[in-house]
């Protein structure tokens, strides 16, 4: 009988424990935020999980992509061509990590442990170039799908295939002009049917270009200044309006938009944005100094500040265990929001 109930007791224990990392913002059941023992990095502004559970920081002053392993925090750094600049990250099914090299004007695929990454030059970059163009975010469509970038000052969007290889000559890349103007297309994200989703900070406008190529501009509020974008299991378009220190949330079906206050008010500045395996969506708070969850279902925020000062937040990521990752361009750390195992400090709010 005594064996019973303790199994019984497990069981349970499990379940509720399961049950919490199915929750949005539930993060594992842990309500830790993490800095780890790693680095600095120098300016770094982007992060990715890989599929083997590595991640990998940009970073960005220092022309070097980092890989570090989460459990012995070891790291291994691949540098890049000089002023590279590597900003926006995303892994691949088969561990490749692309990244947007805004310095150069390219889009580069690094396959671990190759000599050197290829490089994808969009078109925009041949010829008689006044302004290089500057690509400054970088997402992934479906697999098998293409790598898509935004392209400043210009408001355009490019893409290329997955499986590409670079050519000697000419280019491989798409472009996709945005329309008229310099918008400055800042974050990307690409849905499950193919379309991709596109802010421009400097029209407060949210752009979608459809699967068949057709672009469809949405404006946002006067003065919303959105960066962050991520699009939701339900297909729901999520962005963060760093002007107007809101977060929003646009069906595409019906177009409706709605909007809620960041908890730090006219304090917050959301910037980066992703979407937990639970449906959780997370905004950092820039100014605020803070990482935020909401929970789209009971319409709450649960925040958790981040430990060093000032460390402006521009970059977040998922794991395969929920686990938010994020990096500070100002303090060059690296730390998550979830189970950290021996290392880093923990804090929580």
């Amino acid at each position: 009988m005594r064996e019973l109930i303790v199994g019984l007791a497990l069981l349970l224990a499990l379940g509720a424990r399961l049950a919490a990392a199915a929750e949005p913002c539930a993060v594992g059941g842990s309500p830790g935020i993490t800095e780890l023992g790693v680095g600095p990095f120098t300016f770094p502004t982007g992060v990715v999980a890989a599929p083997d559970g590595a991640i990998w920081v940009a970073s960005t002053f220092a022309d070097q992509l980092v890989r570090v392993d989460p459990v012995s925090l070891a790291t291994s750094v691949v540098s890049l061509p000089l002023r590279s600049h590597p900003i926006g990250l995303a892994a691949d099914t088969r561990g490749r990590i692309w990244f947007a090299a805004s310095g150069v004007g390219l889009v580069g695929r690094l396959t671990p442990g190759a000599a050197r990454a290829a490089e994808f030059a969009p078109p925009s970059l041949f010829g008689d170039v006044v302004v290089p163009p500057f690509v400054s975010a970088i997402a992934l469509g479906p697999a098998g799908g293409d790598a898509w970038f935004t392209l400043g000052p210009r408001s355009t969007v490019g893409s290329v295939a997955i499986a590409a290889e670079p050519i000697r000559r000419g280019s491989v890349v798409n472009e996709v002009s945005l329309g008229a103007g310099r918008g400055r297309p800042d974050a990307i994200a690409v849905a499950g049917d193919g379309a991709v989703w596109v802010t421009e900070i400097a029209e407060d406008a949210l752009i979608r270009v459809g699967p068949d190529g057709r672009v469809e501009r949405r404006l946002l509020p006067s003065g919303s200044q959105p960066r962050g974008v991520a699009v939701g299991p339900d297909g729901g378009v999520w962005v963060a309006l760093f002007g107007r220190h809101e977060l929003l949330r646009l069906r595409p079906g019906t177009g409706r938009m709605q909007t809620w206050t960041m908890p730090s008010g006219s304090l917050s500045h959301p910037w980066a944005l992703v979407i937990d395996t639970a449906g959780g969506v997370w905004t950092s708070e820039f100014t605020a100094n803070t990482l935020a969850c909401f929970d789209a279902g009971r319409e709450r925020f649960t925040v958790w500040p981040v430990p060093t000062r000032g460390a402006g937040v521009r970059a977040l990521a998922v794991d395969g265990r929920g686990r938010v990752w994020f990096v500070g361009s100002y303090s060059g750390r690296l730390g998550l929001v979830g189970p950290s195992g021996p290392h880093g400090t923990m804090s929580a709010r």
